[in-house]
């Protein structure tokens, strides 16, 4: 249920971004989209540790979340990064 409830969360935000194009709510909607990624991310990951062979990796798994939580903040702060710095588009129509 925990995994289930932030997909059900993520549309109230989603919807409000799209329909009133504040960046508030582009920053909300960003930040929902990505709470069930990293859920999600880092449930893979812990499933992932649990399987690996300590006599090939000698610390285990223990490594991989992480590395899931350094991908994941990277991740998030370019999408935000980008939501405060769009790109400048320049349109050469003749």
């Amino acid at each position: 249920m925990a995994i289930l409830s932030p997909y059900q969360m993520v549309t109230v935000p989603v919807y409000a971004a799209v329909t009133s194009l504040s960046l508030s709510f582009f920053a909300t909607a960003v930040d929902s989209v990505f709470d069930p990624m990293s859920n999600l991310l880092l449930w893979q990951l812990h499933r992932l540790s649990k399987t690996l062979d300590t006599n090939k990796w000698p610390v285990g798994g223990a490594r991989l979340e992480t590395i899931g939580n350094i991908c994941y903040g990277a991740d998030h702060k370019f999408f935000s990064s980008r939501l405060l710095n769009p790109p400048q588009v320049s349109c050469t129509c003749v």
